[in-house]
C-alpha cells in the first residue's frame, strides 16, 4: 500500500463518469470501462488511476467526479484497495454535462479550502510507465502558476480515435499549445502525425484560480452556473461542454508537456487490439478464453462463458461473446458500437446481469454483494 502522507501540495480530480459505450458489451451503463478488469489485469483501470494519484499527492485530496450510479462502485474499489473511503470526496453529478462542469465542480469543491495546484485525470487511461508520468506530472509543476497545462503524447500511427495538439513556441520543457484539433477523419490524422501534432491525453494541471479566471473569460455561462449553492442547479443551469472545446482551444494561456510515457485511452475495441498486440498469436489473433480457430487471422476474440465457441475463416473481426449480448463487428468499424447502444436504448432493451469480464459465477456474486450494483444490456 502506498502511505497517504500531509506533505502533498497537489490536489487531484479523477473523471470517472464516463460509460464506455465503445466498449460494449464488455463495458456497461451501471458497470463501465474503468471498473472492469481484463484477463492479466490485477486492478481495474480506475484503480490504476488511483494508483498513479497517490504518488502525487494524498489520499484525503483525491477528488472523485462521477455519476451518481458509480459512487458504490467506487467505494467497493477503493476498499477493495485497502484504502479508507472518504465519501465527501465522491462527488456526484446529477446529470451528466460532459468534462468542463465535472472539473469546474471539483474546482470549486477543492477552493472551498483554498486555491491549490490540481492534476486533473481520466480514469479510463492505461499508462506504460507510472514512474516516468509521474516523475513528468512533477516537472512541469512549476509551469501551473503561468499556464493551464495539457499533457501530450507522440502518436506512433494516424488514429481516429484520438485528438491532437499543435505545439508552438517552446517553453523549456513545454510548448505553447497553438490548436486543439477533434477526433479527426483518417486524411487529417495522417496530416497531424506528419506535421508534428501530438496526441492530447486528457490530463491536465492547473491552479484553480487561474482555471477559474479563465472560464470567466472563455465560458461565462459555465462560470456562472457554478455560482450557485445547489449543485443540481448548478448542472441545469450548466452549458454540456468539454474541456478542450469551453476552455483549452480558447485560452491563450494553455501549454502542452510532452510524455515519455505512452497513454491508451481504455475506450474502444481499437484500443483494445492495441494494448493486447504483444499478446497476438502467429495468425495475429488476440484471445480472451478459449476459442477454436479454424483459418483465422487478425481478430480479437472474447468469450468468459462455460461453453464451446467456434470461429472459421474470420478474418479482421471483434468478436465478444456474454450470457445476454453477442457482438460481431469489422475491426475497422469498432468505433460505431457506441450506435448499437443508442439502438438498444430506443427499444428499451434490458437483461439484467452480474457477469463480467473474466469472473466466475461466485465471483459475479461477491462482486455484485461487493458494489451493490447490477449490469444490464447496455
Amino acid at each position: 500500500m502506498i502511505a497517504h502522507v500531509k506533505e502533498f501540495s497537489m490536489k487531484i480530480i479523477i473523471l470517472a463518469g464516463g460509460s464506455g459505450t465503445r466498449l460494449w458489451p464488455l463495458s456497461r451503463g451501471d458497470f463501465p470501462k474503468q471498473f472492469i478488469k481484463l484477463p492479466g489485469m490485477k486492478m481495474s483501470v480506475f484503480q490504476l488511476t488511483m494508483e498513479r494519484c497517490l504518488r502525487l499527492s494524498s489520499l484525503e485530496d483525491i477528488h472523485i467526479v462521477t455519476n451518481a450510479r458509480y459512487r458504490s462502485v467506487i467505494a467497493g474499489q477503493i476498499a477493495e484497495m485497502g484504502y479508507p473511503v472518504y465519501d465527501d470526496n465522491i462527488l456526484a453529478e446529477p446529470m451528466a454535462k460532459s468534462t468542463l462542469p465535472a472539473v469546474y465542480y471539483g474546482i470549486k469543491r477543492i477552493q472551498k479550502d483554498g486555491e491549490a495546484v490540481v492534476g486533473v485525470f481520466p480514469s479510463d487511461q492505461l499508462v506504460s510507465d507510472a514512474g516516468s508520468f509521474v516523475r513528468r506530472i512533477r516537472e512541469a509543476e512549476p509551469l501551473a502558476d503561468q499556464y493551464l497545462i495539457t499533457f501530450g503524447v507522440t502518436p506512433d500511427r494516424p488514429d481516429t480515435g484520438h485528438g491532437y495538439i499543435k505545439p508552438g513556441r517552446s517553453i523549456g520543457l513545454a510548448y505553447e499549445a497553438a490548436a486543439f484539433k477533434e477526433k479527426p477523419d483518417r486524411d487529417a490524422a495522417e496530416r497531424y502525425v506528419r506535421d508534428g501534432y501530438y496526441w492530447n491525453t486528457g490530463a491536465f494541471l492547473f491552479r484553480t484560480d487561474l482555471f477559474a479566471e479563465e472560464v470567466t473569460k472563455t465560458c461565462p455561462d459555465v462560470y456562472r452556473a457554478f455560482h450557485n449553492e445547489d449543485v443540481a442547479q448548478c448542472f441545469k443551469q450548466s452549458p454540456s461542454l468539454s474541456i478542450d472545446s469551453g476552455v483549452m482551444e480558447k485560452s491563450g494561456r494553455v501549454a502542452m508537456v510532452p510524455l515519455d510515457a505512452a497513454c491508451n485511452d481504455f475506450g474502444s475495441f481499437a484500443a483494445l487490439c492495441e494494448e493486447y498486440a504483444p499478446q497476438r498469436d502467429d495468425r495475429g489473433n488476440i484471445l480472451f478464453g478459449a476459442p477454436i480457430l479454424i483459418e483465422c487471422a487478425d481478430n480479437l476474440i472474447y468469450t468468459d462463458q462455460n461453453k464451446a465457441v467456434a470461429v472459421i475463416g474470420a478474418q479482421d473481426l471483434v468478436v465478444v461473446d456474454q450470457a445476454d449480448a453477442l457482438l460481431i463487428c469489422r475491426r475497422d468499424l469498432t468505433q460505431r458500437v457506441r450506435q448499437t447502444v443508442d439502438q438498444l436504448r430506443q427499444r428499451g432493451t434490458s437483461a439484467p446481469t452480474v457477469t463480467g469480464p473474466n469472473t466466475s459465477p461466485g465471483e459475479r456474486s461477491r462482486s455484485l454483494r461487493k458494489t451493490c450494483t447490477a449490469r444490464s444490456a447496455v
